[in-house]
């Protein structure tokens, strides 16, 4: 019998408009029971993550920050570290979204993470432009 993986997250935000702010969320180094995904984000109203600070999360193929919703009023995210992440694919950020509502992603540092694929998955549902702006990958590398 296959029992289907349930996805964890620190956050789960399937409700109205939510704000993180100044938040850390740093899991423990060495044991991976106690590590999970950091922020699920559902809901179609407006999103703002700032000033958050994300060490040793752990996901496969699902995103430490997972934006799953094709219309979505604004999305902000805005002085964020992610470091030391774990997973096996797309295990930073993990984004479903429409490029022709708000989508901001300023000053973010992805640093010291050991990864075998791919940081990030972006699928855009149609066409349109958006600007991520000062990403600072620093001190990754490939396993």
């Amino acid at each position: 019998m296959n029992a289907a993986i349930e996805l964890v997250y620190s956050i789960q935000d399937n409700s109205d408009n939510c704000i993180i702010n100044n938040c850390n969320f740093t899991y423990h180094p060495t044991d991976d029971s106690m590590k999970s995904s950091a922020i699920d984000i559902t809901s179609s109203t407006v999103h703002t993550i700032t000033n958050t600070f994300i060490s040793n999360a752990k996901c496969s193929d699902c995103g430490t920050i997972r934006f799953s919703n094709t219309s979505h009023e604004s999305l902000a995210l805005v002085n964020l570290t992610m470091e030391h992440l774990l997973g096996n694919d797309n295990y930073a950020f993990n984004f479903v979204f429409n490029p022709n509502s708000p989508t901001y992603m300023n000053n973010i540092s992805i640093r010291n993470c050991e990864h075998s694929a791919c940081l990030f998955s972006l699928n855009l549902i149609e066409s349109g432009s958006f600007t991520f702006s000062k990403f600072q990958f620093v001190n990754n590398s490939f396993v």
